[in-house]
């Protein structure tokens, strides 16, 4: 099993450099590369019968558009080099669109790559980010700002809470989890009703039979914050990839109240993989 169908979005701001980990991920997979970038519209003024807003947003949209097709001819060119199989399209709309945009891509793909630095800049990656972690529940990739060497991701942890969102994290992640030399079963303060007797035990034999080599470790939160103590253990262990659920609890839910998801993409200096 390997990731053959990848996904980025790129920002009309960005430059062709914020590519190269979604092209290191499918020249190592063998897989195709779906790039989109988006561009965002000016919504309708309210006074469409005043001439001068209307023709200001007329004229701006198009300005969006054009260069977002711009855009799609220099990374055409800038992929070519790169001996991928690629396709780049332009989508641009309304910011609330954005997210639909982006699920309807999401669909239809194994993974979709993206920057830490580059989600918490832009706002219409930010979108892509909520379509097609939620709407299509899709597994994200999140680099962080750093780049990573995709090659060498020979130590991978998991964070299990034994709930479906950190299952469907785990099957998503089959393809590194094969490739990679040890993997940690992270278990923070363990609930019975999700997890049994044997916190961690059921999934280490689940992925033995797939040959892969497991330690689990269970682990006391000691006053920290679950977030934190997975960023401590993933330290420790010199991880090089963190596969997770991604918020258990509703998105509104963890942004006021907080929570491991929303604490991990704002801390994390790792890889992530994701899924809703």
């Amino acid at each position: 099993m390997a990731y053959k169908s990848i996904l980025t979005f790129l920002a009309l701001e960005e430059s062709n450099e914020a590519l190269n980990n979604a092209i290191e991920l499918a020249q190592a997979s063998d897989a195709h590369l779906d790039i989109v970038v988006l561009g965002t519209l000016r919504s309708p003024p309210f006074a469409m019968h005043d001439a001068v807003p209307a023709v200001e947003w007329v004229r701006h949209n198009r300005e969006v558009m054009d260069r977002a097709f711009a855009r799609v001819k220099e990374i055409e060119q800038y992929v070519a080099e790169e001996s991928i199989s690629a396709a780049v399209v332009a989508e641009c709309d309304y910011p609330m669109q954005l997210q639909k945009v982006a699920a309807r891509y999401a669909l239809c793909t194994d993974v979709h790559i993206m920057t830490k630095e580059t989600m918490k800049a832009n706002e219409s990656i930010q979108r892509a980010f909520s379509g097609t972690l939620f709407d299509a529940n899709c597994p994200v990739l999140l680099m962080p700002t750093v780049k990573k060497d995709l090659d060498e991701m020979s130590k991978v942890a998991i964070a299990w809470n034994g709930r479906a969102e950190a299952a469907h994290a785990v099957r998503s992640a089959m393809p590194f989890l094969k490739r990679a030399d040890r993997v940690h079963i992270i278990v923070v303060d363990p609930v019975k009703d999700y997890v049994g007797d044997d916190p961690g035990s059921d999934l280490a034999a689940y992925l033995s039979r797939h040959d892969i080599d497991i330690t689990v470790d269970i682990l006391a939160s000691g006053g920290m914050t679950v977030s934190e103590k997975l960023m401590q253990r993933t330290t420790d262990i010199d991880a090089d990839l963190l596969i997770m659920g991604g918020y258990g609890h509703s998105k509104l839910w963890e942004w006021f109240l907080g929570g491991a998801t929303r604490d991990m993409l704002e801390a994390a200096n790792l890889p992530v993989l994701m899924v809703h």
